[in-house]
């Protein structure tokens, strides 16, 4: 149980998270007509120390405007501590889905985060636990502790790695196809799926968003190692996330086969059966059953318009 004592939370669909910086109106007042399924109002990396303030001062009406869209919103912080305490004053609003919750070293960070949130909930009389936490790996610290960190909070609703600051941390360089990011990518997939937490991800650095071959090829290696979103920086970047992240209609036709095949396997008393040349048992059928409720979470978002 975490600070706030709710259980763990409902899945969450984030094929796309959308980045913007909060102190940039262009950016900010086209975010809610670009398609993606959430938006990211960034008090942190983007936005110059002496902006912050200023940021601060206005992302409550982007909230308002993005939210009233029909939009998930996530805010992220800064992780240093007085940082963290006026962005959390602002960030913890009505309209306001996640936090997102950068450079977590420990599971103390989180059970700080955890509890700065729930105080401020109580405050704006919002439900306890109503705001989630979207945590963001960025250090070899971090991935040696990624099942305390998963496990501090039921907040957490997504974890993925800031490649940039990661590879800094690392000492290398990120390339464009992300080989040497592998070893990190699986750690934290597996971590995630412990922890029943969503994994977001590329399986490359988000910054050359000019390339859009290796964005697509980027997002289909990400979507075959198990991640499930991602996060991203141009709007060009949200079409094919939403596309490569969600089922096809081929694959959720195929999985409606593959249960009415086990379904009539079991009529006739078998366990097992098989489809055009393929068996057909027990673990195929719960992947054929995990795809299908995927795409009926996606198919009953409530899509702006």
């Amino acid at each position: 149980m975490n600070a706030a004592g709710s259980s763990r939370r409902a899945p969450v669909v984030r094929r796309s998270v959308l980045i913007v910086p909060a102190n940039v109106e262009r950016f900010t007042a086209r975010a809610a007509d670009r398609g993606a399924d959430a938006v990211m109002l960034d008090l942190e990396d983007s936005i110059p120390l002496d902006q912050k303030d200023a940021a601060r001062g206005s992302v409550m009406t982007y909230i308002a405007r993005i939210a009233g869209r029909g939009y998930e919103v996530l805010v992220r912080v800064n992780s240093d501590f007085p940082s963290l305490i006026a962005d959390l004053d602002v960030a913890v609003s009505p309209g306001v889905d996640a936090i997102g919750l950068p450079k977590v070293e420990s599971a103390r960070d989180v059970i700080v985060a955890d509890a700065l949130i729930a105080e401020r909930e109580v405050r704006r009389g919002l439900a306890r636990g109503a705001i989630g936490l979207a945590v963001v790996i960025e250090s070899a610290r971090a991935l040696g502790a990624l099942d305390e960190i998963l496990g501090a909070s039921e907040r957490i609703e997504t974890v993925e790695l800031g490649i940039e600051d990661l590879c800094v941390d690392l000492g290398i360089a990120p390339s464009r196809d992300g080989t040497e990011l592998r070893p990190s990518q699986h750690a934290l997939i597996l971590a995630a799926r412990r922890a029943a937490v969503e994994p977001l991800g590329m399986a490359s650095t988000l910054a050359h968003y000019d390339d859009a071959a290796a964005t697509l090829h980027s997002i289909a290696i990400a979507r075959d190692l198990g991640f499930r979103g991602a996060s991203c920086i141009h709007p060009s970047q949200i079409p094919p996330l939403n596309e490569i992240f969600s089922p096809s209609s081929e694959q959720i036709a195929h999985a409606h086969r593959v249960i009415a095949t086990d379904a009539e396997a079991r009529r006739v008393g078998r366990g097992s059966a098989s489809l055009a040349g393929m068996m057909i048992d027990a673990p195929v059928v719960k992947r054929a059953e995990r795809l299908l409720a995927r795409a009926d979470l996606i198919a009953r978002r409530t899509r702006p318009t």
